[in-house]
């Protein structure tokens, strides 16, 4: 999910964009195969499960910021990058310890719930 350079501003997508004609469901299907590979092509050799990813709004990520984050169980984790991306009015949050990796996402913050929002999750 991170993409280097790891430094605040930094951005990228997801995917690359894909245009939708109206009637489709806006989802870009991700074929995964058996052998752990993913391929968004027609053949589904070994195909054990398709995802769906939306193709529109939420496809770009940020590095948002630099900083130190408490846990609810009392932890906290210094230089943590602070992931965003927004839809639909929304934002999601991940924040990345250094050596540690995800420790604390949001989804679905609004500026007035921050840092909290619909589902909150912590490494314990």
């Amino acid at each position: 999910m991170l993409e280097a350079p790891l430094t605040v501003g930094r951005s990228w997508l997801r995917f690359t964009p894909v245009d939708v004609n109206q009637g489709q469901d806006n989802l870009l299907d991700i074929l995964t195969g058996n052998d752990g590979a993913k391929t968004d092509d027609a053949n589904t050799g070994g195909l054990i499960a398709t995802k769906s990813f939306p193709t529109i709004g939420a496809n770009y990520f940020i590095i948002s910021a630099l900083e130190e984050i408490y846990l609810d169980n009392g932890n906290s984790y210094q230089n943590c990058i602070r992931v965003e991306n927004q839809s639909n009015g929304f934002t999601n949050y991940y924040w990345y310890a250094p050596g540690v990796g995800l420790v604390r996402d949001v989804i679905n913050a609004t500026p007035e719930s921050f840092p909290s929002g619909e589902i909150v999750g912590e490494i314990s």
